[in-house]
């Protein structure tokens, strides 16, 4: 089934040529992902797991079953409606804090934890 997913792909790709005519603004591609009944779990994990390293956000929401569209109303009314980025902020992690972040950790003052820092 995979050669025949490849193939339907290149099809779609072949389809879409013709709507590609500024590259440099906009480019159309299909991409088809091998996502079955058998191993979306493990490709929904995956696909959250490159997430968090920066690769796309919306394709663990696909392999669970959403469609892009009700991603992007649902993440639109959230973000943008109801506010819940500034109401509901997720913990740090390594990956999402930046330096001031880490420096300030703690610290009710707002004054970085450094030690070593000399701010007189």
């Amino acid at each position: 089934m995979y050669n025949l997913l490849v193939q339907f792909e290149s099809f779609l790709n072949l389809l879409l040529e013709p709507f590609n005519k500024s590259p440099k603004k906009c480019w159309y591609q299909a991409q088809l992902l091998t996502t079955t009944i058998y191993n979306y779990k493990d490709m929904a994990k995956l696909y959250e797991g490159q997430a968090k390293m920066g690769y796309s956000k919306m394709l663990p929401q696909v392999a669970l079953g959403q469609t892009q569209s009700s991603i992007l109303a649902n993440a639109y009314f959230e973000n943008d409606i109801l506010d819940l980025v500034r109401v509901f902020v997720p913990p740090l992690t390594s990956n999402t804090m930046n330096a001031e972040a880490l420096q300030n950790r703690g610290s009710t003052s707002g004054k970085p934890l450094n030690p070593g820092s000399d701010d007189k």
